[in-house]
């Protein structure tokens, strides 16, 4: 296996282990921080909806003060006006006050006076039976029949529907009793003042009862829990894109009566994944960037240096070509071994040139030598040849000095092959070909080419031999 593989595969072992902590760790911690943030977002979102309600409680208060502590209602509840009805208690007066009840109760629990409207229709209707049995008033204000100058408000459960209570003392515009009563109002918290609730909190606002199946009993038993701390609030996915959040309402004795829930979007947490998401992309993005720019440096100033080292010493050692150097710049580590290398390249070409020199004083004249000898130009067009080389490709002087050298090659592509082979050293030794003589027979030769230049180091010409070896 390659150094540049072996490292290539290290780098992708750390980015996968990278990666799977970012997906298994962090991505889960960041998912859970969203998660709370929702869960947080819609606990405040089921206090207001619980504040709102106590808005209303604490409007109602203000009201039974106002009407409570009023000589007019004081001197009514004494007998002592009796046009007070008719000029106040009207359903006019009462959908005003967004009242659907209203109802002046002596010191024995007994009714004085009783008015109930339906708010949508603004119509006189009747009102609940429990306000009007003196027992269930006495039983539930048992300190302003005993003629305390107080106030009670709160939830009430009156047969199927909630009733939002309050309840204060009757006495003058200066607060100065005895108390001569209590004045009872009280709203219906039915569909269109949930509809309110939920137009002024602009949230999904619901109150069901506590047996209402469209609550699950666990959300009911966190809420209601005595064995265990109870939840003030249950929040709770439906689904992948929403949540609700659920608080339990209780009544004026302080007894479970009835739920008040929202049910919204999963914003904040669909925005964290998307926001993690976002991130991992950009995580996963910057370490692949980073690995690859790693890999990169890596290979520009390590591996394809050492590549190129064993690649042109591998080369020189197929070709047999000791005149051969190997190109790698650099003042480091590999710098030097390509500066040896090339030292003991040059040793080597040294005695080889020296053997050679010793050779042409023993060989014949460029002519008369039995090796083909040829100049091409950079092009390839014949310069020079000598009579072997005419004899090795048996084709006429005049007509070979018209043929490019590639027209002999058996592969045309091998050409470029030895073009290539040439451009760095300048010269190759006992160069492997395939050629096609002109008559068609084919034979292999090894060529010993130089790269001619001139001053300024530009190609001008190629020179070498040809040796037929089939």
């Amino acid at each position: 296996m390659s150094l540049r593989l072996q490292t290539a595969l290290a780098l992708a072992a750390v980015l996968l282990v990278t990666l799977g902590v970012l997906f298994t760790v962090i991505r889960p911690m960041l998912e859970g921080t969203f998660a709370r943030l929702e869960t947080d977002e819609v606990r405040a979102n089921v206090t207001r909806v619980e504040n709102a309600i106590a808005a209303d409680l604490t409007a109602l208060e203000s009201i039974a003060d106002d009407w409570g502590s009023w000589n007019d209602t004081y001197q009514y509840i004494m007998g002592e006006m009796p046009s007070f009805y008719d000029d106040n208690m009207t359903p006019s007066a009462l959908a005003t006050l967004r009242l659907n009840v209203m109802i002046l109760v002596g010191l024995d629990g007994e009714p004085v006076a009783v008015a109930a409207i339906d708010l949508e229709t603004e119509e006189v209707v009747e009102a609940p039976e429990e306000l009007l049995s003196a027992a269930f008033v006495s039983a539930l204000f048992p300190e302003l029949i005993a003629g305390e100058p107080t106030f009670r408000s709160g939830l009430l459960r009156l047969g199927d529907g909630l009733l939002l209570v309050a309840a204060d003392a009757v006495l003058t515009s200066h607060d100065e009793g005895p108390s001569r009563g209590i004045l009872l109002i009280g709203r219906l918290l039915d569909d269109s003042e949930v509809a309110r609730l939920a137009e002024q909190t602009q949230l999904g606002v619901t109150v069901r009862d506590l047996e209402d199946p469209a609550i699950a009993p666990w959300v009911v038993g966190r809420l209601t829990d005595a064995l265990e701390q109870p939840d003030n609030v249950v929040v709770h996915p439906t689904s992948g894109d929403s949540i609700a959040g659920h608080a339990l309402l209780r009544d004026l004795r302080g007894q479970p009566v009835a739920v008040a829930s929202i049910e919204t979007t999963r914003d904040t947490y669909l925005a964290g994944q998307s926001a993690v998401r976002t991130l991992g992309g950009a995580a996963v993005g910057v370490l692949v960037t980073s690995s690859l720019l790693l890999l990169l440096l890596l290979d520009t100033r390590i591996l394809r240096r050492l590549s190129t080292l064993a690649a042109g010493v591998r080369r020189i050692r197929e070709q047999h070509a000791p005149s051969g150097r190997v190109t790698v710049a650099g003042r480091d580590e590999i710098g030097r071994l390509a500066a040896q290398t090339n030292e003991m390249l040059e040793s080597l070409e040294q005695s080889r040139q020296d053997l050679e020199q010793k050779e042409r004083k023993y060989r014949s004249l460029f002519e008369y030598s039995r090796d083909a000898i040829y100049i091409t130009s950079p092009d390839g067009r014949f310069v020079d040849v000598n009579q072997a080389l005419v004899d090795l490709l048996a084709c006429p002087r005049d007509e070979l000095m018209k043929i490019d050298a590639t027209a002999f090659y058996v592969d045309p592509s091998a050409r470029d092959d030895f073009r290539a082979a040439i451009d760095g050293p300048g010269y190759v030794i006992d160069y492997p070909v395939r050629l096609r003589r002109r008559d068609g027979v084919i034979l292999d030769g090894l060529l010993t080419t130089v790269a001619q230049t001139d001053a300024a180091g530009n190609l001008t010409a190629y020179q070498g031999i040809i040796r037929d070896i089939t």
